[in-house]
């Protein structure tokens, strides 16, 4: 990765409706933030400055502005660390940037070079992609509230989430990012961890549900954890991960096949990425647009992760707590897979059951059941 130093002298012209304050004195060197959090004086810590060089001084910015102004009738010129690049395609996008930003958010670029020096390097490595300039805003909006944020797989680790234990506790024994990427290119080549958000939160529509994986905005795809459902053993926990991750890189293939920001939801959209996606064409027409006569809808997502996707939730499992018997593994690899509603203790189907599950005799699924059940029970919750 190439190396983007600060110049702090260099003046560029920004729109601000004050004058702008003098610049402070150089900070001392900073080390390298733990974890992306912290920094010696001098350094704003952030992701963990990977070149351990330290902030780039104080700056007296005591009338810049608060909040976002019209700034129509001003122009001024402040003086603040601009990154040289090694072209004046990167010179000029990164102008560009920063004058895209608010008020507040230039700001925060001046308070916190370090993280915002990264910032601009990810766009750089990134060929200043519209993506890429999404997830940059979204990421210092993040960091601005306290959340952490990993450039390398572009997941951001949101406040909530970082600070609920029992969540941060099991991503970091599952090994965070890295883990999971490799997990999913295993269940599917074109899969990996990114644009993705973690937070938790409870969803009004889906009370309910352990987790809430939503459609993407801008690209960037966030998974939701409810707090209300954290009564659960850890492993039980982990599962969820694994779950809403496929969950969250499906929509990411949809995304990238649309062409565009949004998935177009329609039977056309879905014939015409047959081509590129057999299988997840195939389960979105056999369960939502071409229901065969007399059957309901149903998640055409967890009627294809039911069919496919068991065996690398299970492997997920393993690496996490290698303790459980086969099983246990089975019965929980199953949760969430099994339909919609709860399950009937005699029968085992929930009231709209999944194919893969209502093809499993009813002994059999009355027994995963309770072997589920029984491990709930027997163990410590996570919370």
């Amino acid at each position: 990765m190439r190396r983007v130093k600060f110049q702090p002298s260099r003046p560029v012209k920004v729109l601000t409706p004050d004058a702008c304050g003098s610049t402070g004195g150089g900070g001392t060197s900073g080390s390298t933030g733990s974890n992306g959090t912290s920094g010696s004086t001098g350094s704003d810590g952030g992701f963990g400055d990977p070149y351990g060089t330290g902030g780039g001084g104080g700056y007296d910015n005591s009338d810049y502005p608060t909040d976002d102004t019209n700034t129509e009738n001003y122009q001024q010129y402040i003086t603040i660390p601009i990154l040289s690049a090694e072209n004046s395609f990167d010179i000029k996008n990164t102008g560009i940037f920063y004058n895209s930003l608010s008020l507040q958010q230039q700001q925060w670029a001046i308070d916190n070079p370090n993280s915002y020096n990264q910032i601009i390097q990810y766009q750089i490595d990134n060929v200043w992609s519209d993506e890429s300039k999404a997830f940059a805003i979204e990421a210092i909006n993040s960091i601005k509230e306290g959340s952490d944020v990993d450039l390398t797989y572009k997941v951001i680790v949101d406040k909530s989430f970082k600070d609920n234990p029992c969540l941060n506790e099991v991503y970091e024994k599952l090994g965070k990012a890295p883990t999971f990427n490799n997990y999913l290119k295993e269940y599917d080549s074109d899969f990996s961890v990114v644009d993705l958000k973690l937070s938790v939160g409870v969803d009004t529509q889906y009370s309910l549900a352990g987790a809430v994986t939503y459609k993407p905005i801008n690209s960037l795809i966030e998974i939701k954890f409810n707090p209300n459902k954290l009564n659960t053993p850890p492993l039980n926990i982990a599962i969820t991960f694994i779950h809403e991750m496929i969950h969250a890189e499906t929509y990411r293939k949809l995304l990238i096949l649309s062409g565009k920001g949004e998935i177009p939801w329609s039977s056309d959209f879905i014939e015409s990425i047959k081509n590129n996606e057999e299988k997840i064409a195939h389960y979105y027409m056999m369960y939502r647009y071409e229901i065969p006569l007399g059957e309901s809808p149903s998640e055409p997502q967890h009627e294809y992760m039911a069919q496919l996707s068991r065996n690398i939730i299970t492997d997920v499992m393993k690496q996490f707590d290698s303790s459980q018997s086969e099983d246990v593994y089975n019965a929980l690899a199953w949760i969430g897979l099994m339909g919609e509603g709860e399950p009937n203790p005699l029968t085992g189907l929930p009231p709209q059951p999944t194919a893969a599950w209502a093809a499993i005799p009813q002994v059999e699924r009355v027994k995963i059941l309770k072997i589920y059940f029984d491990f709930i029970e027997n163990n410590t919750p996570c919370q």
